[in-house]
């Protein structure tokens, strides 16, 4: 600890009775209420519940998740929880491709997400190579059409039957 928050703990041990030793529970429960205020951890709690992934990589989604995930101790909890909340922060297409394995801890979906996001990469890649070099190769030499194709072979008609005319009839 440094400058504030090293005076506030130095007058927290001063007031202990000789031998006491504070529990890492009862240190940052004291420590966040001093130094932390309550409508910060809110706003975090909040901005870790609306957490997507967005424009960031699946790195930079986790590194974001952890961060804030402190602020929501509740909703991080269980690792099954840690799993969904990550999971449905990730982009659909990788929701999508993630949701039909069972995963023991979140460093395993995380794993996988991360080679999930980088095969998808360089198939778009591949797909993009292509495209490039097949419009190269087609702009060297353009199509060619007729410019008055044949018509197609038709018969001719069918005779129909001449009857005479018929005096009631108008056709």
């Amino acid at each position: 600890l440094a400058g504030p928050a090293r005076s506030w703990w130095e007058a927290t041990k001063a007031l202990q009775q000789a031998g006491y030793a504070i529990s890492w529970d009862d240190f940052q429960e004291k420590f966040r209420k001093k130094h932390i205020p309550r409508g910060l951890i809110e706003r975090k709690k909040d901005e870790f519940r609306r957490l997507r992934q967005g424009s960031k990589d699946v790195v930079g989604y986790l590194d974001e998740f952890t961060d804030l995930s402190r602020y929501a101790p509740d909703d991080t909890d269980t690792e099954r929880k840690k799993m969904e909340r990550f999971m449905n922060g990730l982009h659909d297409e990788l929701q999508c491709a993630l949701v039909i394995h069972d995963f023991v801890d979140l460093e395993s979906l995380v794993d996988k997400a991360i080679q999930l996001e980088t095969k998808r990469k360089s198939m778009f890649e591949g797909r993009k190579r292509r495209m490039i070099a097949q419009e190269g190769s087609s702009s060297q030499k353009p199509r060619t059409y007729p410019q008055n194709p044949k018509p197609a072979y038709r018969p001719p008609p069918t005779p129909r039957p001449n009857y005479p005319n018929r005096p009631n009839n108008p056709n």
